[in-house]
């Protein structure tokens, strides 16, 4: 949609929609066709085994363990991309996500009984 949006922009400052096509950045296919078929995959396999795991489940313990994804996310934000700064607001993340994760495991227990 972006991309539509920034082209739709240039075409009418250019007064030409070919002269705004062309005065885009290149998509670079080349350099980004095994990174993008791969991020594809990772992202069909993910919801293929959400799909399973709720089958398996069901629905109130599957869904759980595929919505706790964020915590990994989070956790990838916090120590490689140094997205969240300041002790506490990291030390807020982890105990809410331990008291989510202790909520699934107790799911998870009343699951089997």
């Amino acid at each position: 949609f972006a991309w539509l949006l920034r082209w739709m922009v240039c075409a009418l400052q250019c007064r030409s929609v070919v002269m705004g096509y062309q005065s885009l950045p290149s998509f670079h296919f080349k350099d980004m066709l095994r990174p993008g078929m791969l991020a594809g995959l990772l992202y069909s396999i993910g919801n293929l085994s959400g799909i399973v795991s709720i089958q398996k489940l069901g629905n109130f313990m599957g869904y759980s363990l595929n919505q706790s994804s964020m915590i990994v996310s989070g956790l990838w934000g916090i120590f490689y991309y140094k997205e969240i700064p300041g002790f506490k607001n990291i030390l807020g993340f982890i105990s809410s996500s331990v008291i989510v994760f202790v909520g699934i495991l107790l799911m998870g227990r009343d699951h089997q009984a």
